[in-house]
């Protein structure tokens, strides 16, 4: 899920969310509840500063292993 995987990316940063904030200009309480599950459906553009300031790409979020089955349609 991608939330999972913006959690990890979160950690290897070592970023706080008071960094996340002031870095992508986010209030520091949305960045909580995104990280919380609370937020169901993020603004794309959140998310992405979000990733860029954590040193990631939106494709980064992209989880392989759900795709896998799809990787092949077209043979």
């Amino acid at each position: 899920m991608w939330l999972d995987r913006l959690k990890e990316m979160k950690k290897q940063s070592k970023k706080t969310s008071k960094e996340i904030s002031e870095c992508t200009g986010i209030p520091k309480s949305t960045i909580d509840k995104l990280f919380a599950g609370q937020t169901k459906e993020p603004f794309l553009s959140s998310v992405r500063l979000i990733v860029h300031c954590l040193g990631y790409t939106l494709d980064d979020l992209d989880d392989e292993t759900e795709y896998a089955g799809y990787r092949d349609c077209g043979r």
